[in-house]
């Protein structure tokens, strides 16, 4: 599986071809230029349109047809009405646009909403786009999120399970999933080719965050048969001062999302007592992270979102 050099050659002749295009736009040019290929490796399930990105703008890319035989909970008003809600979809991805600064989200190249699975308290998803690169992520959002925004789970809710520290579902959501974008990028990660399958397979650098976080908590404390079980409440319960959350339990990269929250939301930094602690100091050792965190924290004020406050 070759990557395409396509992409890269039809940038090179952006400036020179523009002009060509007299009935249309420099942004409509642009856009189809940057998006050469729109297909993705990855669909992710009960989506029910995906948007190309660029400038802070979203572009339709394509809408999905209802699944055929799908569970009785997707209602198909509800998905032919998101199909077309362009508008709506602009302000929910707004949301996410207006927390993260600019400079830190320019690989998220895709994003989609799509149709949550019943009794499910996902509100967001992040992912790689492409099984060949590290380099482009789409961005996942329910389409009820803005429910989210009413909903501040208790600081001292059950296991800690849904500790947003104060903040609304929605807000929060969009801080953890960037974690995983932050934890999960070609920074962090190496793509390794396998001749046998045709394929990649990614795998976590020393240095990156997951690594450590691995070595500090998951390798060094947790019973092999206690990570295995896929019980975050057990694991949190067993060892409540290695994880943020019991949801940071439930993998390690929910950890290394989790921990991102938590660092750029907790107001002051940590004592060096523990592993979730441990684990929250790393981001503070990366100085890029630092002016991640304050560039996020300046955005939410700029919301009228104070940090470490309820914004309700």
């Amino acid at each position: 599986m070759k990557q395409s050099n396509l992409p890269l050659l039809l940038l090179l002749l952006t400036a020179t071809t523009t002009s060509i295009f007299n009935s249309c736009t420099r942004e409509t040019i642009e856009e189809k230029i940057i998006f050469p290929d729109s297909n993705d490796d990855r669909e992710s399930k009960n989506t029910i349109v995906a948007y190309n990105i660029f400038n802070d703008n979203i572009y339709l890319n394509k809408t999905f047809p209802m699944p055929s035989n799908g569970p009785a909970y997707i209602k198909k008003e509800i998905w032919e009405k998101e199909q077309k809600a362009i508008e709506e979809h602009k302000k929910r991805f707004k949301l996410f646009t207006d927390i993260i600064p600019a400079e830190y989200r320019k690989e998220i190249t895709q994003f989609t909403v799509f149709y949550p699975e019943e009794g499910s308290n996902v509100y967001a998803y992040m992912g790689d786009r492409k099984e060949n690169s590290l380099s482009q992520f789409s961005l996942g959002l329910a389409y009820d999120i803005d429910k989210g925004k009413t909903q501040i789970p208790s600081f001292s809710a059950p296991d800690n399970k849904l500790n947003t520290l104060g903040y609304d579902m929605a807000t929060y959501a969009m801080i953890h999933e960037f974690g995983h974008y932050i934890t999960k990028n070609k920074t962090q990660l190496y793509l390794s080719y396998v001749p046998e399958s045709d394929n990649y397979v990614s795998n976590y650098k020393e240095s990156s965050f997951i690594k450590q976080m691995v070595n500090i908590s998951w390798k060094k404390k947790i019973p092999v048969e206690l990570a295995i079980s896929m019980n975050p409440s057990k694991i949190f319960n067993a060892f409540p001062k290695e994880f943020v959350s019991v949801y940071a339990c439930s993998s390690m990269d929910e950890d290394g999302a989790e921990t991102f929250a938590h660092f750029v939301l907790l107001n002051d930094k940590p004592e060096d007592v523990d592993g979730k602690n441990k684990k929250i100091l790393l981001f503070y050792k990366n100085p890029e992270m630092v002016k991640l965190r304050t560039g996020i924290r300046q955005n939410l004020q700029k919301l009228g979102i104070v940090p470490g406050r309820p914004n309700l």
